[in-house]
């Protein structure tokens, strides 16, 4: 009969869980440097609501400058113009938390949140160095500090978070530490997965661990690039078919690793044609399978200036481009199964990052 009983208890308990994370709803902050957020229904892409960080009037603009911590809902923003300190916020109130008590005298600074919910890293300079402190993510506590223990431009966590990869652009090489005492555990020579003899290589974007590499093909700096693209799997170390685009953009690798994404741009030279003078998106947002390699299609879209791409769903079928359109700031919302545009919002004229959550 206790046995009967116990497993009721967990059909029960397991039934509900499910009903639970099958109700809960997506929605997405979209922040901008000037601490002003729009929250949308995800699902609709409805702007529902707008708000104030408090004691955020200049936000930096760095990658990580806006992080999520959906595990403790907690918020990191990091503001202020050139000494600027950490701000924790209720990932689903906005209400003001926790002034992390540090005060950087570099504004690029830098944070990492472990995917276990336990531990988050911050990199900021006081004085004469760089400070890497390791913390609890539960109770917003330092830890200690990791000493000269430094990560690269790409820096990323195995799924269980037991083990961090650092890239080194310098020796082109990922070394992976575990996350306990940060041991060296091995090391990945790039210069054996990316073809060497190409123009330049690197890593542009990454999801967990996979990251998207390209390999750019052009005979000078001032010539269009012609990028191909592959994604190589840190924990199988298998690579995915090269897709060569012939194209160059802005590419990113989507949430579940299967597709990426490429905004295509255009390239505009000196008068003299000798540098790049800057770079202009053409309109289109090419679809990627990353198994097969092949192209499945575009999504024509249309922004006068300073196309970027701030947010991706995380279901993975959804792209929100920020530019803007006949003078105002947009958000444009596409489609990527169906490759169409689905919706354009007015937002923020500082809008630069987008934040997902479900409750």
């Amino acid at each position: 009969m206790k046995s009967k009983l116990s497993l009721i208890v967990i059909v029960c308990l397991t039934f509900f869980l499910f009903v639970k994370e099958a109700s809960a709803k997506m929605y997405a902050y979209i922040i901008g440097t000037d601490g002003a957020i729009s929250k949308i229904d995800a699902d609709t892409d409805v702007v529902i609501s707008k708000a104030q960080l408090d004691n955020a009037s200049y936000i930096q603009s760095g990658v990580t400058s806006v992080v999520a911590d959906k595990t403790n809902n907690n918020l990191f923003v990091v503001t202020g113009r050139l000494t600027p300190s950490i701000y924790i916020y209720d990932l689903k109130t906005l209400t003001f938390k926790k002034d992390l008590g540090i005060k950087s005298g570099n504004p690029d600074v830098s944070m990492l949140i472990s995917p276990n919910g336990k531990q988050f890293f911050i990199s900021w300079f006081k004085d004469s160095g760089w400070f890497f402190d390791l913390y609890d993510a539960k109770n917003l506590s330092k830890i200690k500090n990791l000493g000269r223990f430094v990560w690269g431009p790409v820096t990323t966590f195995s799924t269980d978070g037991s083990k961090i990869y650092v890239y080194n652009e310098e020796n082109s090489t990922i070394q992976i530490n575990e996350t306990t005492n940060f041991t060296v555990l091995d090391n990945i020579d790039l210069t054996a997965i990316w073809k060497t003899d190409v123009f330049a290589q690197g890593i542009e974007n990454y999801q967990g661990e996979k990251i998207l590499i390209s390999e750019t093909e052009k005979s000078k700096s001032a010539d269009p690039s012609k990028d191909t693209l592959f994604v190589y799997d840190l924990k199988t170390k298998i690579s995915s078919p090269r897709i060569n685009t012939g194209l160059s953009g802005d590419e990113k690798l989507l949430p579940d690793g299967a597709k990426i994404i490429l905004n295509e741009e255009q390239v505009v030279l000196s008068e003299d044609g000798s540098y790049i003078k800057y770079r202009k998106s053409v309109g289109r947002l090419h679809v990627y399978d990353v198994a097969t390699g092949k192209k499945l299609g575009f999504v024509q879209f249309t922004i006068d200036k300073d196309a970027k791409v701030i947010g991706i769903h995380p279901n993975g079928n959804k792209v929100y481009m920020a530019g803007n359109i006949q003078g105002n700031k947009s958000l444009v919302v596409m489609d990527i199964a169906n490759l169409k545009v689905t919706k354009t919002l007015n937002i923020s004229k500082n809008a630069l990052f987008m934040v997902f959550y479900s409750e």
